[in-house]
C-alpha cells in the first residue's frame, strides 16, 4: 500500500499565536506584546491597529499578505500536529509507504519554495513523524492530482490520498480513467460521511485521527482476499465506508 499524505489542515494546525506575532512585527502595529498575547485571534484582526493598516494597503493587499506569511518558515515551524497525527502516520507505515504530499510550493514566487521546503522537512523530523525525509511539493490541488496519477503508472499497489480538501480533489481527479480509480481512493479528512457525489473514486471519510484503527480495519481485511480498491468497495455498504 502507498499512503500519500497531505500536510496543512490534516496532520498540521496553523499556529495563531505565532501568526499574530508575526503579523505584529511585520507590519509594525506596535501592539504591546502582553496585550497581543491576551488577544483572541478575531480580536486582533479587528484591533484599530490592524483596520488602521488595512485602510492604508488595502482589504486585497492585507489579505495575500497574511497568507504569505502563513507559509514563512518560522510560522510552518511553528505549527500544532492534529491530535492523534503522529501515532495515525506511524500505523500507516507499518503498513505500507508513507509519502506527505504538500502544496507548499509556489511558481509564481520561486524563492520562496527552498525555505518552505526546508521547513517542512525540519518540522516532519521535529514532530518524529515517519519516513520524515519523503516529501513531495506540489504547485496546488490540480497538481497534487496529477502527482497522483504519476504514481499509479509507476506503483502497482492501491493508492491512498488522505487530503482535507477532498472536495476540491474530486473535481481535480473525475477526469482520470478507470484504471487509475479502481487504485485509488481519497481519504476524506474532517468527514464524517463521503461526499454525495464522489465521480467515480472510491472515498472513505476520516474525522480525525482517532479514528485510525477504523481505517485500518477497513483497508485491511483479515482474510487478505481484496485484490483491489474497487474490490473493497464492493464488499461494503455506504454505511460501513462512513464513521459517525
Amino acid at each position: 500500500m502507498l499512503f500519500a499524505i497531505d500536510i496543512d489542515g490534516t496532520i498540521a494546525r496553523g499556529n495563531r499565536q505565532q501568526l499574530k506575532r508575526i503579523c505584529n512585527e511585520r507590519f509594525q502595529l506596535g501592539i504591546d506584546l502582553a496585550l497581543l498575547d491576551q488577544m483572541s485571534y478575531r480580536e486582533f484582526f479587528h484591533s484599530p491597529q490592524m483596520q488602521d493598516y488595512k485602510k492604508i494597503v488595502g482589504k486585497e493587499y492585507l489579505r495575500l499578505s497574511v497568507a504569505w506569511l502563513m507559509f514563512e518558515p518560522e510560522m510552518l515551524l511553528a505549527a500544532r500536529p492534529f491530535p492523534g497525527a503522529v501515532e495515525g502516520i506511524k500505523r500507516l507505515a507499518e503498513l505500507g509507504e508513507v509519502t506527505y504530499y504538500t502544496a507548499r510550493y509556489s511558481l509564481s514566487a520561486p524563492e520562496k519554495n527552498a525555505g518552505m521546503r526546508e521547513s517542512t522537512l525540519q518540522w516532519l523530523h521535529e514532530q518524529n513523524f515517519p519516513q520524515a525525509e519523503r516529501a513531495v511539493f506540489c504547485d496546488g490541488v490540480a497538481d497534487k492530482a496529477e502527482q497522483m496519477y504519476k504514481l499509479s503508472e509507476k506503483q502497482a499497489e492501491p493508492i491512498f490520498l488522505i487530503d482535507d480538501l477532498y472536495e476540491q480533489l474530486l473535481s481535480a481527479l473525475e477526469g482520470y480513467g478507470d484504471t487509475f480509480k479502481a487504485r485509488f481512493t481519497l481519504v476524506a479528512f474532517r468527514a464524517h460521511t463521503a461526499p454525495e457525489q464522489c465521480l467515480g473514486i472510491q472515498v472513505i471519510p476520516l474525522p480525525s485521527w482517532e479514528q485510525i484503527d477504523e481505517l485500518v480495519a477497513l483497508i485491511t481485511p483479515p482474510d487478505n482476499s481484496v485484490s483491489s480498491i474497487a474490490d473493497l468497495a464492493n464488499q461494503h455498504s455506504p454505511d460501513q465506508l462512513s464513521f459517525t
